[in-house]
């Protein structure tokens, strides 16, 4: 039986029983004999299956459970109706499960009590209406295969309705739009009573056990879940009771591998020694409230509350959206940054604008430094409500943080990311590799942690979410923790100073200026010096040759733009949809997925993408000028005068000059462009190496045989399948 440390969610309560243990209370302090008695019943009755909170995605084959995956069947939809695997869920919770292999019956035994669930075959017969099955096979996770007598086959999984399952397993099933979260409020048995002033419990409807601090708080041990249940029934019931409440457990460990992925703890560690946590700082939170009873929270709410949908100054939080965000700025930053939760958005996530706008300037007015907006609506006018708002709250020293949107298309319709004074957050995962899911473009500041990242949720749960409003408060949390280290920033200062706290990881169109990670600070001693590294874009073959007058294939060119401007970017191949010569098994799959959806890829226009066919000089020409303005590249090159005899009413004319005149392709000895001609590896390197400012300070550690130093191409096939470093210098 495992053992740990814990810390209650919620308060106690006490009896006037003999026979039970008491503690005193010694001057407003809990005697540690009471402490020590409530880790005691807590370790002596703990079980190994429990769990804080299951989460996962409606058809998704994996859930989360408490931070570790596991394989599922997927959750769907029937008539409306949630319908769960509930095998899969009983095993989560440690039911016992029989199944009958003859009828398909399934029975769960859970806290000694008998549920029966109709056998999948029988769920099948009814929704089929074509009545008995001829044959059918139960399988040992309670799901049915077999066919009807006209010879359909049919495979029926066993899915309860989520009501069903709550009331079978004692879980409560919490669900959104397209996720879902279970908890089990009761599992630990455990009920903790606060008496009110004078009165005595005498009567604890059932429990085995119990602890109390001598003084109305009382923690009550029962049998099984469903006598904790009935007990709480019967305490709502009696008016000396002030509160009686399910006893839940909180881990004491870092919530978010966001956490130490940006470095947390290091400027944590720095601003207590320097003793810059004395004084609060507010943190505004506009979102869909904040439960702010949540344990992990406990101290780190602030007073400057509101409910905008309500109308009062209790934020609550239905969704779990605001408290998940609450949750991870509470983990990434001091006890003295605070949080301050404005409810904008009602239960579904919804608002409207002139709602936002009078939030953010609450946020302003009372004071906040930062302000999170993981939210977001299609508006590029300039002058729309929530830029008028953005712009009054950097008027009075907010920095507005805002997720960059999760479309997986250009910020620059995303409100409020696309506005100057917001700070806009893309979203990348646990190996540094942009999120699948996250906006891109020139509006892009900085990355952040935004997938899989754990943090709390209503009803002191937690769950594991992704996206880019995940991504926005660790953002939050650093500006908020840059403002403790100097006080006098500005909105301008804060953002400025961000460069100090992040590293470089690819294009700025996908990372702006990097992801979070302080310890660049400690690592350039309060300098922007920082060593780092551009990823080669294009690889030699076996034996050790480069071939570099070999033809490129259109499959080599897609990989190579996907290589230097997006880096692990994936896309959903169903984009491919069109093309009926490749599909997701294709080894420049993800490549293509991804050029084609920026648009600076294109088929045949027969269906065809002819991924292993040569690339013509003109087709490369076109696909590199599509991707220098997508990404607004500077132009470093100069102009040039530039005239090919062989390109008049070309239908790439346009993007060939407007290379040519720029340096970034070159024609032949005989004033020929040659459009028609198949591009060779080593012409396509010098392209993009000229493009992308690649032609120079390479790092030789892999040579070819077939490149000589004395080749036309060699520093810029070095510096293709080496990479570069590149230094930064700059004074904090």
């Amino acid at each position: 039986m495992k053992k740990y440390f814990y810390i209650l969610c919620v308060l106690l309560i006490t009896l006037n029983i003999s026979a039970f243990k008491t503690y005193a209370v010694n001057d407003g302090t809990i005697d540690t004999g009471f402490v020590d008695s409530i880790n005691s019943l807590i370790n002596d009755n703990w079980e190994d299956n429990y769990f804080s909170c299951i989460s996962f995605t409606i058809g998704a084959d994996k859930m989360d459970v408490d931070g570790e995956e596991r394989p599922m069947t997927p959750a769907v939809l029937e008539d409306g109706n949630l319908m769960l695997p509930v095998t899969d869920m009983a095993n989560v919770v440690g039911a016992d499960v029989n199944i009958d292999k003859k009828t398909g019956q399934i029975t769960v035994i859970d806290d000694e009590e008998k549920a029966i669930i109709v056998p999948a075959v029988e769920e099948e017969t009814r929704r089929s209406q074509k009545g008995g099955p001829r044959e059918f096979t139960v399988r040992d996770d309670g799901s049915v295969e077999g066919s009807y007598s006209d010879g359909t086959k049919f495979t029926r999984k066993p899915w309860v309705t989520a009501e069903r399952a709550e009331k079978s397993l004692n879980i409560d099933v919490i669900r959104g739009k397209n996720n879902v979260m279970i908890i089990r409020p009761f599992q630990l048995k455990q009920l903790v009573v606060q008496m009110k002033d004078n009165a005595s419990l005498y009567d604890t409807f059932g429990a085995q056990d119990f602890v109390t601090d001598g003084a109305g708080l009382y923690l009550l041990q029962y049998r099984s879940v469903r006598a904790a249940k009935s007990a709480f029934d019967r305490f709502s019931e009696i008016s000396d009771v002030e509160f009686a409440v399910p006893n839940r457990i909180v881990k004491t460990e870092s919530l978010s591998w966001g956490t130490e992925r940006i470095a947390a703890e290091l400027f944590k560690t720095k601003l207590i020694s320097e003793n810059k946590t004395q004084n609060n700082i507010n943190v505004a939170v506009i979102d869909t409230g904040v439960d702010t009873s949540h344990p992990f929270l406990s101290g780190r709410i602030a007073d400057d509350g509101y409910d905008f949908i309500d109308n009062d100054t209790v934020p609550e939080d239905i969704s779990g959206h605001g408290t998940h965000i609450a949750g991870i700025i509470a983990d990434c930053s001091t006890s003295n940054v605070k949080v301050a939760p404005v409810k904008a958005l009602n239960n579904e996530g919804k608002g409207n604008t002139l709602t936002i706008y009078l939030s953010i300037k609450y946020a302003a007015d009372k004071g906040a430094r930062v302000i999170n907006m993981s939210f977001g609506t299609y508006d590029k006018d300039p002058h729309n409500l929530i830029a008028q708002a953005v712009d009054y709250a950097t008027g009075k020293g907010c920095v507005c943080v805002a997720a960059a949107g999760n479309e997986a298309r250009d910020v620059i319709d995303m409100c409020p990311a696309n506005l100057p004074d917001a700070i806009s957050v893309a979203a990348v995962d646990q190996s540094d590799l942009p999120a699948s899911f996250s906006n891109y473009g020139a509006g892009i500041d900085v990355a952040a942690p935004g997938v899989n990242i754990y943090s709390c949720m209503p009803r002191g749960g937690y769950a594991s979410l992704s996206g880019t409003s995940m991504a926005a408060p660790h953002v939050t949390a650093s500006a908020a923790m840059l403002l403790l280290d100097n006080r006098t920033l500005s909105p301008s200062g804060v953002r400025d100073s961000l460069k100090y706290i992040t590293k470089h990881a690819g294009s700025s169109a996908i990372y702006g200026i990097g992801i979070v990670d302080f310890r660049a600070y400690f690592e350039n001693s309060g300098k922007v010096t920082e060593e780092y590294t551009e990823l080669p874009f294009m690889n030699g073959y076996p034996g050790g040759n480069f071939q570099p007058d070999a033809d490129l294939s259109r499959a080599e060119a897609a990989q190579t733009i996907y290589n230097i401007l997006g880096p692990g970017i994936k896309d959903d191949l169903g984009r491919l949809s069109g093309f009926n010569d490749i599909d997701s098994f294709h080894w420049a799959a993800d490549a293509f997925a991804w050029v084609i959806t920026r648009g600076y890829f294109m088929g045949s226009g027969n269906g065809a993408l002819r991924p292993d066919d040569p690339i013509t000089r003109a087709e490369l020409s076109a696909v590199l000028y599509r991707a220098a303005q997508k990404e607004n590249l500077p132009d470093e090159a100069g102009s040039q005068s530039i005239n090919f005899n062989d390109i008049n009413g070309h239908w790439a004319y346009d993007n060939i000059m407007a290379l040519a005149q720029k340096g970034i392709i070159i024609g032949y000895e005989d004033g020929l462009f040659k459009p028609e001609n198949n591009v060779t590896r080593a012409e396509t390197v010098a392209m993009i190496a000229r493009l992308f400012n690649r032609t120079n300070e390479f790092r030789p550690n892999i040579t070819f045989s077939d490149v000589p130093q004395t080749h036309w191409a060699y520093e810029y096939i070095m510096n293709a399948v080496n990479g570069r470093s590149i230094l930064i210098d700059s004074a904090a």
